[in-house]
């Protein structure tokens, strides 16, 4: 096996301070609105109705705010005339919800106008269960000035401590709004925040790093020999990585729900490495690790 090369994902930088674009036939914005941006596909996974769910929750909390949840939905020079089944059905969803009137779909942007988009909200939510790759919505928006409230799914975890950028336990609709809350109270300048985010993901660093780790040469104490194969049932288990611990709960990336594990956790919580013996496991232990070991929420260490 070959040596595994990690190049972090990279950004543009967009001019400081980024000049507010609201899009084509959106109303423009007055003293007592607070948007919300949800810049993602109208597929279920990425999280729109949970957004519907954190906007309505957010606009009781707040109720001298007007709320408006903007989020791209139509074609170019498209009209809510042409919507499709995708399109109504979510308008439909967000009026069962009571957000009818916070809810304003328009048209797709080009990746030009973004930075202007994402400074024209007070809070860009990130919301699905969709695993991301690297996650770029959140990072991008900070950049350009706005605050992040994101779902600790997938690669948004790696996210876990950029100012700017707050997370939830998945589907905790109350959590999420009690961190837009907090956002949008929080007063410091988010200009510390948006240098820190672009030096960190310069999308020069990366360009550079992926032509080193192709044209140069191999790293250092590279081994071609193959590891020993490994015979029996494994003894030693870990957390598997697109699992996270909340509380007594373990939540699963690709299932997109939590199971509830109290032993189980208390015995991954208690080791400095982080892994467990199943040979040392209680009755109720090894139970919970049988129904973990099947579901995938942990694996071999």
């Amino acid at each position: 096996p070959g040596e595994l090369i990690v190049v972090p994902n990279g950004i543009a930088s967009p001019d400081w301070p980024v000049e507010p674009l609201l899009p084509p036939g959106v109303e423009h914005r007055n003293d007592d609105d607070l948007i919300l941006l949800h810049p993602h596909r109208l597929h279920r996974e990425k999280g729109i109705e949970e957004s519907v769910r954190i906007a309505v929750t957010v606009q009781k909390q707040v109720p001298d705010k007007r709320v408006r949840l903007l989020v791209p939905a139509l074609q170019p020079g498209g009209s809510a005339d042409d919507a499709n089944l995708e399109i109504g059905a979510i308008r439909e969803f967000a009026s069962s919800e009571g957000a009818g009137d916070l809810l304003e779909l328009h048209e797709w942007l080009s990746p030009e106008q973004m930075p202007g988009y994402f400074a024209a909200g007070d809070v860009t939510l990130c919301p699905g269960s969709f695993v991301e790759a690297f996650g770029l919505a959140p990072l991008e928006s900070v950049a350009a000035g706005t605050p992040a409230v994101c779902s600790k799914v997938g690669a948004f975890r790696e996210q876990i401590g950029l100012d700017g950028i707050s997370h939830f336990d998945y589907a905790d609709v109350s959590a999420a709004a009690n961190a837009v809350l907090q956002a949008i109270t929080d007063t410091g300048d988010m200009r510390d925040a948006a240098q820190s985010v672009v030096r960190r993901f310069d999308l020069g660093n990366m360009r550079a790093a992926y032509v080193e780790a192709i044209t140069g040469p191999l790293p250092t104490g590279t081994s071609q020999t193959k590891q020993p194969h490994q015979t029996g049932l494994p003894t030693h288990w870990k957390l598997a990585p697109w699992s996270y611990i909340s509380g007594q709960r373990i939540y699963h990336d690709y299932l997109a729900r939590f199971e509830s594990f109290p032993a189980l956790v208390k015995l991954l919580n208690g080791d400095v490495t982080g892994t467990i013996e199943a040979a040392s496991m209680a009755e109720n232990q090894a139970s919970e690790l049988k129904r973990a070991k099947k579901l995938d929420f942990i694996v071999p260490a």
